[in-house]
């Protein structure tokens, strides 16, 4: 067996990317590990990040890991989905899905967060196209348009009204009974947000985006 390395990252993304730049700044012998399941790979474009803003998700990875060939003590390996970690007598152990090890004094995990959309049949489809979940990211691409909220708690409701920065085509669909109270209600109807209870059996579209007039989904 190897060596082992100075510093493994796990999750080859923009901060994993960032880390190993750093470190091979520093000179620092470094492995990162990337299973190629960043989170915003279904999205078309990266919104809000400066000197970046409307790049493609892939063309930004790609222009991090080619800074990144200048640095010859970095090590990057792709495919590689790592399924447990632990402590060993040089730091710490890595084994991957296929049965590789893998060795470093430090472990850094920049595997970020994973989105979890809701229980909806068709919803996968759309899901970074016609369906998102931060306005801030791909909410100014859907200014002006029909926007529907989707979800049953009282954080819908801010969320449905935060968005109003954005258009004032919003309705929030509850997918049943929600949880607003009387007050929380003529709220929406004040804001001139429609609300919708009828049960929610299935997401339809064409092209990646939802049916009828292509509203986005938040």
């Amino acid at each position: 067996m190897s060596a082992p390395f100075e510093a493994l990252i796990v999750g080859g993304g923009p901060a994993g990317l960032s880390a190993a730049l750093l470190l091979g700044r520093a000179r620092r012998r470094v492995l990162l590990l990337d299973s190629g399941e960043q989170r915003n790979r279904l999205s078309d474009r990266v919104g809000g990040f400066l000197t970046r803003d409307g790049c493609p998700p892939r063309g930004l990875l790609r222009m991090g890991r080619q800074q990144l060939r200048a640095y010859p003590t970095l090590e990057l390996r792709d495919a590689v989905e790592i399924i447990s970690a632990k402590f060993c007598t040089v730091g710490f152990q890595l084994c991957s899905r296929t049965g590789e090890v893998f060795l470093g004094r430090k472990l850094l995990i920049a595997t970020g967060v994973t989105d979890s959309p809701p229980p909806i049949p068709g919803v996968e489809r759309f899901y970074g196209r016609g369906v998102f979940h931060c306005p801030y990211c791909d909410g100014y691409e859907q200014r002006d348009k029909v926007i529907a909220v989707y979800g049953r708690s009282k954080k819908t409701l801010a969320l449905a009204l935060e968005l109003t920065g954005w258009t004032s085509r919003l309705c929030l669909v509850s997918d049943g009974a929600g949880q607003l109270r009387p007050a929380q209600r003529r709220r929406l109807a004040a804001s001139g947000i429609a609300l919708r209870e009828e049960r929610i059996t299935a997401l339809k579209g064409r092209g990646g985006l939802p049916r009828s007039s292509g509203p986005a989904s938040i």
